[in-house]
């Protein structure tokens, strides 16, 4: 997973499940605590004066002094019946204001008839569920279910635990979410965790949807892009770059150039752009 950065800290966890600071100047230990469970590709995210990172189904919280705070759980909101074990994994998180969003993948095995045998049969079933944490008062909203899968075995199954991070839309207040469970792409508001936009793709999604440029971009499995833009048009092009075309023999070089206009941000439209 990749590391995060605090005030003279680097906070990195890994799959031991253990998340620790590391001191950004001499690189020494200043504290590490284990969280349990499996962190996987799921980087710690820094919100005021706290770290979160997702082990597992289970959302740790941690000050940067390095004392525990709550440890929440994500649930499935639909489990399919009969399940016969569960796996989870986690995503990154996405901060934005008093808000976290993240996404887990719970992977249910069956032992069914005619062969149970007390082992899991090959095909497992798959789905990821989409949820909001407000760090202020420390409540969970209602998980939301981005989508389910069924594969033949464990050999279709995403790999390396990775789990398509939400986007933080800024301004727009949401976070954008994109699953590897289901084509669609969905936009759910920060306020209260209802959707406000979607949108279906060619593709279940392969990667983490990107928000710049006043464009939202989504890439699914097949390698399709995805570009949605709003009522706002993206930023201008910069211009009047100095010097240019020229090969520079010294260094440091100052360079110059015109501000580019920011118009802002807005909601999506439909239309997109796919591109292969």
């Amino acid at each position: 997973a990749a590391a995060a950065l605090a005030p003279g800290l680097i906070l990195a966890a890994c799959n031991s499940g253990r998340l620790t600071a590391i001191d950004a100047t001499t690189f020494t230990e200043v504290w590490s605590r284990s969280l349990g469970g499996n962190v996987a590709s799921a980087a710690p995210s820094v919100a005021g004066s706290d770290v979160w990172v997702l082990s597992e189904n289970v959302l740790h919280q941690t000050s940067l002094a390095g004392v525990s705070g709550v440890s929440l759980t994500i649930v499935d909101p639909v489990p399919p019946a009969g399940a016969f074990s569960v796996e989870t994994a986690g995503s990154s998180l996405s901060v934005q204001g008093d808000r976290i969003a993240g996404v887990v993948r719970f992977t249910y095995a069956f032992d069914v008839a005619p062969y149970a045998d007390g082992y899991p049969d090959a095909p497992r079933t798959v789905r990821e569920v989409a949820f909001l944490l407000n760090t202020t008062t420390l409540t969970l909203l209602t998980p939301v279910s981005l989508g389910e899968t069924t594969v033949p075995g464990i050999n279709e199954l995403p790999p390396y635990r990775i789990v398509p991070s939400p986007a933080a839309l800024g301004t727009m207040g949401g976070f954008a979410f994109s699953s590897g469970c289901s084509t669609r792409l969905r936009i759910l508001r920060a306020a209260d965790g209802f959707e406000s936009f979607n949108s279906d793709l060619l593709e279940a999604g392969a990667a983490s949807p990107c928000f710049a440029n006043a464009r939202l971009h989504a890439l699914t499995r097949g390698g399709a892009l995805h570009s949605f833009q709003g009522s706002n048009v993206p930023p201008a092009v910069v211009t009047g770059l100095a010097p240019d075309g020229l090969d520079v023999q010294v260094s440091p070089v100052a360079l110059t150039w015109a501000a580019s206009s920011e118009p802002g941000a807005s909601v999506p439209s439909p239309s997109r752009s796919p591109r292969r």
